[in-house]
């Protein structure tokens, strides 16, 4: 399962904003703030559309058991 850790990192390598996130994800920019800060866990459905977002855009996450532990890129190794 995606964390608030690697929504922010995902975020990062993309260059995406807070915003831009909020609006691949259909989700509210409310939403992303508070589940990056790790105020609240979002259902599954919102950590659904907030992964396969960046995986549209090229991101590819490790997984071991259902936790991310890692990620990659086009032009990235696992980090």
């Amino acid at each position: 399962m995606l964390s608030g850790r690697w929504c922010r990192a995902s975020r990062a390598v993309l260059g995406w904003t807070q915003d831009d996130l909020a609006a691949r994800a259909h989700v509210s920019k409310g939403t992303i703030v508070a589940f990056e800060k790790e105020e609240r866990i979002p259902t599954d459905w919102t950590i659904r559309q907030v992964q396969q977002a960046f995986e549209n855009s090229g991101i590819a996450y490790q997984v071991v058991g259902a936790v991310v532990v890692g990620m990659q890129t086009r032009i990235r190794n696992w980090a």
